[in-house]
């Protein structure tokens, strides 16, 4: 098995999908005190993709080796490939799609203003200076 056979570009495609990854896990951590932002998000992304490419790639690159068994082995990592696009999709949609096995049905509008008072007075107990930037008058009319 040597370099050789990334015959058809294969070896362009994994180096690519290791340089997607390793920009995203740069972008995840230097986002880490903003979690779960938009940038972040995208650095996840991106990171998984990259996982995804480099995956698919070295499945290919599998099939087209000499010995049948590692042609057999090639469905090895087209499977994580499918686990990994799988398991982010459902978390992108909504994380209890992961813990509750189904989708979670939509919340009233009622639940939803309950959750929002639940939150704000958790963020007005909790923060230190929570109206340091937003006006109090602001945050209360956002919440309602």
């Amino acid at each position: 098995m040597d370099v050789r056979r990334w015959n058809g570009g294969w070896l362009g495609v994994a180096l690519l999908g290791i340089a997607a990854s390793l920009a995203g896990m740069l972008l995840v951590y230097l986002l880490l005190a903003e979690p779960f932002g938009l940038y972040f998000r995208f650095a996840l992304v991106l990171l998984v993709c990259g996982l995804v490419v480099f995956l698919a790639a070295v499945g290919m690159w599998l099939l087209r080796v000499r010995p049948v068994w590692l042609r057999v082995a090639a469905v090895v990592p087209w499977l994580l490939a499918l686990v990994l696009a799988a398991t982010t999709t459902a978390l992108a949609i909504d994380v209890r799609i992961l813990l509750e096995w189904r989708i979670p049905e939509r919340l009233t509008t009622q639940e939803w203003q309950e959750d929002l008072d639940s939150l704000a007075a958790g963020m007005v107990r909790i923060h230190p200076d929570l109206f340091s930037l937003v006006p109090r008058e602001r945050f209360d009319s956002a919440v309602a």
